[in-house]
Order: structure tokens, then C-alpha cells, then sequence
């Protein structure tokens, strides 16, 4: 079974649609979210339409933290989790509130873990392509699927499969291509994919107000 993985969509529907066509494209059966499907793009239009589309979610960090009223005053111009919070439906709330921290499934007797973070921290710590991957050796999983860094990596150590997949919205590596995953259970291969989301990221800023910052940032992504 062919499954696919993207993560830190951010509000942004038009970067998350785009993700989602691009895993299709390559035959995922099954797409999850690894978390952060609000906050830098207001508004619950990317989380609404993971939850139209049934399609499993995690709870990232800034889902928690708008959750927890844990805006800081200082930040919300750039996180825009103030805004997203007082935007919130009942149902939306409800929604974001049984999102899991973490998620295990066994496909073809491949053991998967997926969190947003780490195995160890699933909210909150980053695991950047240079981290050292040693101390998860040791997990009750063939594969580890992560997000929150906006990095995508794709690494085979220790005997498992370590994949971030880094952001289908906000990407941070270099290139400015939104990415996502697929993992092929039946075989074990695992694949990073990239697609440009200029045109679509533009087109978000242009109906919300975003923080300069991330204007800035998705001036410099290529065009889709």
C-alpha cells in the first residue's frame, strides 16, 4: 500500500490542495497530516478541508498552543494564532481538541509511528537534517514519520526508515519547493516529493493579511 505524508500546512488551502494533488499523483491510497494545519495563514480553511476529506490529523505545536491560549502578544502578528482562535467554530475547536499527539499503524507488517515533532517530544522538538537520529534506534517502529521543521530528510539509520516531510506551505529549505512523502509499505521505499506552490502561497497573501516576514518568504518561492 502506497501511503502518503505532509505536514505544517499552516492555514494556507491553497499550498495544502496542491500537496495533496501531488501524493495522489503518485499513488497514495491513504494521506495523513503530521500537524500545524493552522496558524502564519489565519483562518481554519486548510483545517477545514482535512476535516471535510476524513483525513487523519495529528496536533502540532500551534494547534496546541492555540488550544492552550498560549498566544504570545508579541508573536500573534507573525503566527496569526489570535486571529485563528477568534475565528473558531464550536465544531472547529471540537475538532482540533481530539487531534492526537502521535499515531501508529502497521501496514504490511511495516510498524509506522508518526508525530509531529519527535518520538520522544511529539509537540515541540525539531529534527533538523543534521540531527543525530541515534537516540530513536531504540523506538518500536520500522518507520518514523515527522514534521515541524519545514526541512524536508529522508534517512536510513539504525535499521529504520527517519522521514520528515518537511511543509507543503512554508518550506524552509533551499529552493522554496513545498514537499510531502510517500511510503510504499510493501516494498519499504520511501520518497521525498517537491512541487513549487509560488502561485499558490501568493495567492493566499492576497485574500489574508500575513505578517511581512512571510510575505517576504513566499516572494522568494518559485512560481507553480
Amino acid at each position: 500500500m502506497i501511503l502518503g505524508f505532509l505536514s505544517d500546512s499552516h492555514g494556507c488551502f491553497e499550498a495544502l490542495e496542491k500537496g495533496l494533488e501531488a501524493l495522489r499523483r503518485h499513488g497514495a491510497e491513504q494521506i495523513f497530516h503530521l500537524g500545524d494545519s493552522v496558524g502564519y495563514f489565519p483562518g481554519w480553511s486548510a483545517a477545514d478541508a482535512l476535516r471535510r476529506e476524513s483525513i487523519p490529523c495529528l496536533k502540532g505545536n500551534h494547534e496546541a498552543m492555540l488550544l492552550l491560549d498560549e498566544q504570545d502578544p508579541a508573536k500573534d502578528p507573525m503566527t496569526q494564532l489570535g486571529t485563528t482562535a477568534r475565528q473558531a467554530s464550536p465544531v472547529q475547536l471540537e475538532w482540533v481538541s481530539q487531534l492526537p499527539q502521535s499515531l501508529r499503524i502497521e501496514q504490511d507488517d511495516v510498524r509506522i509511528l508518526m508525530v509531529h515533532g519527535s518520538p520522544r517530544e511529539p509537540l515541540r522538538e525539531y529534527i533538523y537534517p543534521d540531527t543525530s537520529l541515534e537516540p530513536f534506534f531504540d523506538v518500536d517502529a520500522d518507520v518514523v514519520v515527522m514534521g515541524h521543521t519545514h526541512r524536508a530528510d529522508l534517512r536510513e539509520v539504525g535499521g529504520k526508515t527517519f522521514i520528515n516531510t518537511g511543509s507543503c506551505a512554508l518550506p524552509r529549505h533551499p529552493g522554496g519547493l513545498g514537499s510531502a512523502a510517500v511510503l510504499d509499505t510493501g516494498t519499504g521505499h520511501g520518497e521525498l516529493i517537491r512541487f513549487p506552490i509560488g502561485t499558490e502561497t501568493r495567492k493566499a497573501a492576497a485574500r489574508l493579511s500575513l505578517h511581512e516576514e512571510i510575505i517576504n518568504r513566499i516572494a522568494q518561492y518559485p512560481e507553480s
